[in-house]
């Protein structure tokens, strides 16, 4: 019985699986890359159905694949506070990402804002924090 037990136990996953919400993500995600007025259209619908942050990031980089940064920067700030409401790692890359559209919309001011909370947040890696630093 001990023998099984341990079985049971060194069978099961170290890391979680990933939610339904990780999940629409990823997809989302893959859909903006490849036809952004697509996912436009389901991230707009996803934020509804209460998506959070993860619709709104995914929103954002639809439409900034869309040439639409103006928009797509409000978007990844609302992700960013999403992101750093619930202390996602991920808030910096949101905050960086609406720091780049804001450059991209020519909104300098703006950018230098969200790129001051980028470099604020917590930055998984030396790498990124290197990017954000460039972009401000």
């Amino acid at each position: 019985m001990l023998v099984l037990s341990l079985l049971l136990q060194a069978a099961q996953p170290t890391t979680p699986l990933p939610t339904l919400n990780e999940l629409q993500f990823e997809e989302c995600l893959t859909l903006a890359r490849t036809d952004p007025p697509s996912a436009i259209m389901d991230a707009t619908m996803w934020a509804r159905q209460d998506g959070g942050f993860l619709a709104k990031a995914c929103h954002g980089l639809a439409l900034g694949n869309d040439f639409r940064f103006a928009e797509a920067a409000p978007l990844f700030i609302e992700a960013a506070k999403g992101a750093d409401a619930k202390q996602d790692d991920r808030s910096a890359r949101f905050w960086a990402q609406a720091g780049n559209a804001y450059i991209a919309a020519d909104m300098a001011t703006d950018a230098l804002g969200a790129l001051d909370n980028a470099l604020k947040s917590t930055v998984p890696t030396n790498a990124e924090r290197a990017d954000i630093e460039i972009d401000r």
